[in-house]
């Protein structure tokens, strides 16, 4: 048994990785429901417990990847620097892409946000806070150990396992909200190039802490903007 996981460990992972992605909600959820608590959308309620599971999902993600995490450690410490230096440069190639190709895609339709933007900024306005700690922490320790620590495990040539982790990134925050037009389908482009970006760092560095830093950073700073508007700070 002991070398079929070491054999197939990455693999184990990465099938382990999705279904505690997709199914780790309902360990909450079930058991809210069976108390008698309605989970009505666009309440408080439902937003906490939103935050719950990304809490709880994100913790058994760590927990699945703790000796991946602990291994990179080290070396991310002894070489920030050089790890933060080629980080920026990716970051900044993917959010010129995406910028980009959000601006042609408002163009075309002017009155359409992302319906992903549009749930994560009704939720800002709800639980400000606690959207902040999801997004800076949870999202990109659960995604980035997902979508680039678990595929890289898997795949070894470097331009499929970098085209493979973006689009399935960017394809995930199209497909889990709630697609109101054939529209939606155009902002996998500018999320999946982020999701390139994030890769090609984890794949120049061999570790996943570099993404991880960029992505809790990038999150963070776009809805701290955020709530500084919707406060009126920010105008």
């Amino acid at each position: 048994m002991k070398d079929f996981y070491n054999k197939y460990n990455g693999i184990i992972k990465l099938v382990l990785s999705f279904i505690i992605f997709y199914f780790s909600s309902y360990l909450i959820v079930i058991p809210l429901r069976l108390l008698g608590v309605k989970l009505v959308p666009d309440t408080q309620t439902y937003y906490y417990v939103t935050f719950a599971v990304n809490v709880f999902r994100a913790l058994l993600i760590f927990l699945l990847f703790f000796k991946d995490i602990k291994k990179d450690f080290k070396p991310f410490k002894e070489h920030f620097w050089e790890y933060s230096d080629i980080t920026v440069k990716y970051w900044l190639l993917g959010l010129f892409i995406m910028a980009t190709s959000n601006i042609l895609i408002s163009i075309l339709t002017p009155s359409k946000m992302a319906s992903n933007e549009a749930d994560v900024r009704t939720m800002i306005a709800a639980i400000p806070i606690f959207t902040l700690i999801m997004t800076t922490i949870t999202a990109p320790v659960s995604e980035e150990l997902i979508f680039r620590k678990s595929f890289k495990n898997v795949i070894n040539n470097k331009v499929l396992y970098i085209l493979i982790s973006g689009f399935f990134f960017g394809a995930l925050h199209v497909l889990t909200a709630d697609i109101s037009s054939p529209i939606d389908f155009l902002y996998i482009i500018p999320y999946s190039s982020l999701g390139l970006a994030f890769a090609a760092i984890c794949y120049k560095t061999d570790n996943i802490l570099p993404s991880m830093m960029m992505h809790s950073i990038h999150n963070g700073a776009i809805t701290l903007v955020t709530i500084l508007v919707q406060t009126g700070i920010l105008l």
